[in-house]
């Protein structure tokens, strides 16, 4: 995965990325859909910030990056913030438990976060009854999303694994 140190250079370059990521998911989530589907880059920065600096910064990067997300998006408020905070921890827990260094690994484990954080999420909004059919709220936003999101993270941590090493 991408071994952080104490190098500034890699914290900065963390911070950047996460930065880009929100105006990303700002600016280019609601209009980017597919199948109304739509990637969720606060995801990915709390799946990265978890496999490159351990579960507590996975945490408190899918905490933030949930919050932003619920101000963002018309969910239940609380929901993504949950969800991501708990994708922040299993990233690394994950990752560590299943030892792997292999960047395709963390796609993967993306992947997985995702359909899971794609899951739950559609539990809650079938409940909450802002959707009416449970089909879909599981599986047809579910598939579509988790699959756009594991396909943006590619990119994302071959970019990061480079600029990590060098």
């Amino acid at each position: 995965m991408l071994n952080l140190g104490t190098d500034p250079h890699e914290k900065t370059t963390l911070i950047v990325v996460s930065l880009i990521l929100l105006l990303i998911q700002i600016m280019f989530g609601p209009q980017t859909g597919i199948f109304d589907a739509h990637p969720n880059f606060m995801l990915l920065l709390a799946c990265m910030w978890g496999f490159s600096r351990g579960s507590e910064s996975g945490v408190i990067a899918g905490f933030l990056s949930g919050l932003a997300y619920d101000i963002m998006v018309n969910t239940p408020f609380g929901l993504m913030t949950l969800v991501l905070t708990i994708a922040g921890f299993l990233s690394r827990l994950l990752q560590r438990n299943l030892i792997s260094t292999d960047p395709k690994f963390a796609v993967l484990l993306t992947l997985g976060l995702s359909i899971l954080a794609e899951f739950v999420v559609g539990i809650f909004i079938f409940v909450f009854g802002l959707e009416g059919n449970i089909i879909y709220a599981l599986f047809g936003r579910m598939i579509a999303s988790s699959i756009y999101t594991s396909l943006c993270a590619i990119p994302l941590v071959f970019i990061l694994n480079k600029f990590m090493r060098d």
